[in-house]
């Protein structure tokens, strides 16, 4: 294997398929518990950390099995992770900037650039990594993680959206009524 590959099938694993648990625990944790005392950040990464090692016991013997997809497929994803580098650096460089509290990790309510389109570019991004690793790869485990994200990223957002509104107030719920939640509208 190469080592494009491979460093692009073990993100796909390691980072991008743990995300998804990662945000329903802190999400769940913020809405129904004071997510920030310190004992529930650290039980959310030990149990990142615990699953993540557990999916790559599971899903090393399938790191080299691939499909073989048409010649154009490598380009179109690099397309895709261009997208990705745009829209997740972006997005993230914005949360950054509005961080109320840096200790707690909270953001103020972000409008501009991807978030005046969508209000979760992040996620978007997400699938765009895994789509764009596939496209590149053929390698199964891109292809199984962004279908896990297109299933996943609905009930994500909706959980963060719940999240915000009750962090937020009355300043979400009018950016919520301006803003499509993850496909941007058409005009």
């Amino acid at each position: 294997m190469d080592l494009l590959y491979e460093v692009l099938v073990y993100i796909s694993l390691l980072v991008y398929l743990g995300l998804p648990l990662f945000w329903f625990v802190r999400h769940y944790f913020f809405l129904n518990y004071d997510m920030h005392r310190i004992e529930l950040r650290v039980i959310t990464y030990v149990v990142i950390l615990l699953f993540d090692a557990a999916i790559f016991m599971i899903f090393s013997p399938y790191i080299s099995n691939r499909y073989a997809l048409p010649s154009y497929s490598a380009p179109l994803g690099w397309i895709f992770l261009l997208g990705w580098v745009i829209l997740e650096g972006w997005s993230i460089a914005l949360l950054v900037r509005s961080m109320k509290n840096v200790k707690k990790l909270e953001t103020g309510l972000v409008k501009t650039g991807p978030y005046s389109i969508i209000r979760h570019p992040v996620y978007v991004a997400h699938v765009f990594f895994n789509f764009g690793a596939y496209l590149i790869t053929g390698a199964v485990i891109p292809l199984m993680v962004f279908v896990m994200w297109v299933v996943l990223i609905k009930p994500l957002a909706d959980l963060e959206d719940e999240e915000l509104a009750l962090r937020l107030g009355e300043k979400f719920h009018d950016y919520k009524k301006k803003v499509p939640q993850l496909l941007p509208k058409l005009r």
